[in-house]
């Protein structure tokens, strides 16, 4: 299969799922450039409650929610929120500073 065929293959998919999404009422965005930085502003700003991704770099788009291994039947399904991750990192921080001074 060429190129061309695969990547057109893949668009037609892609109209035939929004077509299908429109049809149940489902909303979705398209995003117009890293998906993960669409999904982190829509975590900002409360329009959703996370992202699925197991991609790390949300956090450097300033995600704040985010569920993991969703789609992996072989492992649970974590969530992790900035908050914790801060708490935790400052604690850890915390403590390689105190060790390191004794």
């Amino acid at each position: 299969m060429s190129v061309w065929r695969s990547i057109h293959c893949k668009l037609i998919w892609l109209v035939y799922l929004q077509e299908l999404l429109r049809l149940f009422g489902v909303p979705y965005i398209v995003s117009p450039m890293e998906a993960e930085a669409q999904c982190a502003y829509l975590d900002m700003t409360d329009q959703t409650q996370g992202t699925v991704t197991d991609d790390s770099d949300i956090w450097l788009f300033g995600g704040r929610r985010v569920y993991k291994n969703l789609f992996n039947q072989d492992r649970d399904v974590e969530f992790y929120t900035l908050d914790c991750i801060e708490t935790n990192l400052c604690m850890f921080f915390l403590c390689v500073c105190f060790f390191s001074m004794h």
